[in-house]
Order: structure tokens, then sequence, then C-alpha cells
């Protein structure tokens, strides 16, 4: 079995990394949800010695979500991803379990390195609040996912790369998804 939806979650200490936006992102708020995660965040273009700072405090979980966000569609750029970002990722991949949720376009899959690719990595392609709700829940089987990669990013990640899963535990939903109107949960007798 894969590691999502996450399973056993008193076994982990588990840390949660928003690259991208430096602050406090939807995604990390709606992982609290479901167990403890420590959140910690670093801005697009983090200095080494953020880097080194941020890798000394995640010396004590053993399992790391990070989320890249507040990226670009434009390979130029390339996708808004940072050479410290990459960096990162490659170096919390060495000697933690890491789960990378890509805010981004799936082509940003080819500047991951294949040495060290995160034991799971979760496509999420746009980064609006929604989205960032159900990748959480995602992680952590509020939901399940079935998709697949809709294009060829790389050799190793071909069109229809992907994993289903199942959802293992509770959703979180609005009132509307059940039938409520928005009104209120009880219709009017007036």
């Amino acid at each position: 079995m894969g590691l999502i939806p996450l399973q056993s979650l008193d076994t982990l200490k588990i840390a949660s990394v928003s690259i991208g936006y430096g602050k406090v992102t939807p995604f990390q708020e709606r992982l609290q949800y479901y167990a403890p995660v420590d959140l910690f965040f670093l801005k697009k273009e983090p200095l080494e010695s953020e880097l080194v700072n941020l890798k000394n405090k995640l010396e004590p979980f053993n399992l790391v979500i990070i989320s890249l966000q507040n990226t670009s569609i434009w390979g130029g750029s390339p996708y808004g991803i940072s050479q410290q970002a990459l960096k990162f990722i490659r170096e919390c991949n060495a000697d933690k379990n890491v789960i990378l949720d890509l805010f981004a376009s799936p082509y940003a899959l080819k500047l991951l390195d294949t040495n060290y690719l995160p034991e799971a990595i979760i496509m999420s392609y746009q980064d609006h609040p929604e989205m960032q709700d159900l990748s959480a829940q995602a992680v952590f089987g509020g939901i399940g996912a079935e998709g697949h990669l809709p294009v060829t990013a790389s050799p190793l990640f071909a069109y229809g790369t992907g994993l289903q899963t199942q959802a293992a535990r509770l959703k979180y939903t609005i009132p509307e998804e059940l039938g409520s109107k928005k009104d209120g949960f009880y219709p009017s007798t007036h």
C-alpha cells in the first residue's frame, strides 16, 4: 500500500512546508483538521540561511508534506519554481518520508530530481483555495483520488501515469452538497 492516504496517524510526526507564498495556506489549514501538523512556510526564493534553519526545525519529524504553490504555467520561468525550492525537496527527501503536492503545471514534474523523488506526489494543477482543500483531504483519505496525467511531462511521468486511492476518513464539505439550503439547515415555515 502507498503512503496516501495516510494511515497509523499515531505513529507520524507531521510537518507541512508551503513553498511559494511565505505564509500559512488553506492547504495547510485543512491538513490540521485531520491530525496534529506543524506548519512552516518559505517564500518562493528562500535564502540559504532560511533553508538551513528550516531543515534543522524539521529534524524531529518523520513525515514532511511539501506544497509548491504560487507557481506559473509558463515553462520559461521554469514554472515559477525556484532552484532553492527544488534543492529543499531533494534534501528533505534524502532522510525523510516526503509527500509533494504540486499546485502547478504537470510539466513541472520534469524539474524533479529523479534520484530523489518523494514517496508520494500529488498533482493538484491549480492553486485556488478549493483545490488546496481537496488536496489536503486526499492526503488523509477524506476523499479518494483517481487522477492520471493528461500529458507526458517526462519519460518518468508519462501520459496516463497515476494512482487511484479510496476515501478512508470523513470528508469535509459544505451543507449544500448534502442537500441543505444555503440560507439555513431547515426550511422556513413562515
